[in-house]
């Protein structure tokens, strides 16, 4: 940037009518090393925007000065160290976005004291221990993405406060320990993303609950019991992966009531009884339906193999007698 310019005439910064800099837009700049600490000096900055560069070292503590942010984007860099306790500092705070960097430790418990936070975008770095159950604090919350980490625990209670919560995003973790059932009181979720932990048990049936879901991805885990019948009553639901578990007893015939759903992947669990001939009703399903590696016995219902959008019927590794085993 050229010094001899005005600051304010600098492309990308914003000021108020005083002179003093509101927001800082550097983005895809190649900027590198650290974040300086004279940016706590920035007391009118609203919003402050450094992604996609190659900014290195810890977020640094200075950054809880700056009391009227409403927006912090940092994503897309290498920094490193934890996440700073100060950031609780910034009450105003509606967007929060440090994804895709290399930032480690725990997510702290003064997160909960971003009351009108929006957006929480921790994804793709090494944090790690348990999510604090201040998160429940974060009563506006719409996206609450912390994939692609190391976070262990349980999904706690909490997350049942959430309730203006669209899309939870937990995948790609190391958690443990029971899906709640207050997961059923966040109304207008649509994705739950809950893939590639530890969970295990069952799928609670309050789930049923959450009318506006989209999306629901269980696999890989270790769920353990039946899929509960209430499940039927998502006539929204798109997508329903519950594939590598070690779930049980049969299918319920209610997953036949799920008019909407386009993807149904049951396989790799323990599945026993019959296939319901319900299943003939999703006609919207998609390319492939996989029902393979499970204990599926007697025969199978002729109206599947004529479902007009399948590509692919997997019913392999099963105890089925009939021979359509790979339409």
């Amino acid at each position: 940037m050229d010094e001899t310019v005005p600051h304010c005439n600098w492309d990308k910064i914003i000021c108020t009518d005083d002179g003093y800099m509101s927001w800082i837009d550097l983005s895809s700049n190649q900027l590198t090393g650290s974040i300086p600490s004279e940016v706590g000096l920035l007391s009118h900055l609203i919003g402050l925007t450094l992604e996609n560069n190659q900014l290195t070292r810890s977020i640094l503590s200075e950054v809880g000065l700056l009391s009227h942010l409403i927006g912090v984007t940092l994503k897309n860099n290498q920094l490193t160290g934890s996440i700073p306790s100060e950031v609780g500092l910034l009450y105003k705070l509606e967007r929060l976005t440090l994804k895709n960097n290399q930032l480690a430790g725990s997510i702290l418990s003064e997160v909960g004291l971003l009351s009108g936070l929006w957006n929480l975008y921790l994804y793709n770095n090494q944090l790690t221990r348990s999510i604090p159950s201040e998160v429940g604090l974060l009563s506006y919350l719409w996206w609450l993405e912390l994939y692609n980490n190391q976070l262990t625990g349980s999904i706690l209670s909490e997350v049942g406060l959430l309730l203006d919560l669209e899309h939870l995003f937990l995948f790609n973790n190391q958690l443990t320990g029971s899906i709640q059932p207050e997961v059923g009181l966040i109304s207008d979720l649509s994705v739950l993303n809950l893939f590639n932990n530890q969970l295990t048990r069952s799928i609670p049936s309050k789930v049923s609950l959450l009318l506006c879901l989209e999306y629901l991805y269980f696999s890989n885990n270790q769920l353990n019991r039946s899929i509960p019948s209430e499940i039927g009553l998502l006539s929204d639901l798109r997508c329903l992966l519950l594939y590598n578990n070690q779930l049980t007893r049969s299918i319920p015939s209610e997953v036949g009531l799920l008019s909407s759903l386009r993807h149904l992947h049951l396989f790799y669990n323990q599945l026993n009884g019959t296939i319901p001939t319900e299943l003939d009703s999703l006609e919207n399903l998609e390319a492939t339906f996989n029902l393979s590696s499970n204990v599926l016995t007697r025969t199978v219902p002729m109206e599947l193999g004529i479902m007009r959008n399948i590509e692919k019927l997997h019913l392999s590794n099963n105890k089925l007698v009939d021979s359509m085993l790979h339409l």
